[in-house]
């Protein structure tokens, strides 16, 4: 009947407002508490991007300092092989461009931020996913130039012992001066008092074939070290902003 329609059509309106009030409710808690985390979150996200961007400075830091030893040991290399063409060079010359080719350096990586965030499974408090992605990628991806670098500790390493024949070696004093002096190289390798017969390295072909490949480790890891120099640099930056904001 009429009136029966009209007393069903009363109580669902009756019980659907007071479903929608409920829902409404409900969305508006949730919607509050989702404010009010971002609120917690976004303070914390803002540290951990600076303490990132801290790191990553030291990173930089590291990563010039190895530039450097990369570069003045492949001039040293390049200068022994080209002085075995000219056939000429002095052995005060030789001493100091075989002291300078000798050091290879470690990838120092500062991670304890991201460490952190790893392990404690916070990696997605930093809420932009393609900076979250490209940190994870950063670190992550790094393991080539920690092979490029052993590789080119292992080729200076050998070249030293092949030297042993040729040149006295000495103990390097225990005082050095700080890493921007030219003997703080020297720290890892014992200093070359004196090389008898110069000619005689020209001479030892396995010697030689060692310091050129030697050369062509250093050349292939400058540019490793430039490349992750590159990016990790353009990702400082855009952790910074990202903590700005």
């Amino acid at each position: 009947s009429m009136a029966g329609r009209v007393g069903l059509l009363g109580l669902f309106k009756r019980y659907g407002f007071e479903r929608l009030v409920v829902f409404l409710g409900v969305w508006l808690s949730l919607l509050a508490e989702s404010w009010r985390q971002n609120q917690i979150l976004i303070p914390t996200e803002r540290e951990s991007l600076a303490r990132l961007a801290s790191d990553l400075e030291d990173d930089l830091h590291d990563l010039q300092g190895n530039l450097g030893r990369a570069q003045h040991g492949l001039e040293g290399a390049s200068w022994i092989i080209q002085a075995k063409v000219l056939e000429e060079a002095s052995g005060d010359t030789m001493a100091l461009m075989l002291a300078q080719m000798g050091p290879c350096s470690n990838l120092g990586e500062n991670t304890s931020e991201y460490i952190s965030l790893k392990s404690s499974g916070n990696l997605n408090v930093i809420r932009d996913k393609d900076l979250r992605q490209d940190i994870v990628g950063l670190y992550e991806g790094r393991s080539f130039l920690r092979w490029w670098h052993g590789l080119d500790c292992t080729e200076s390493e050998a070249v030293l012992d092949l030297l042993a024949e040729h040149v006295q070696f000495g103990v390097p004093p225990v005082d050095r001066d700080g890493p921007g002096s030219e003997n703080w190289q020297l720290r890892r390798h014992p200093t070359i008092e004196s090389i008898p017969d110069v000619r005689s390295i020209f001479r030892d072909r396995a010697l030689m074939n060692r310091i050129t490949r030697l050369a062509s480790m250093r050349q292939a890891l400058e540019r490793a070290i430039r490349d992750e120099i590159e990016r990790t640099a353009e990702l400082q930056y855009r952790a910074n902003e990202a903590a700005e904001i």
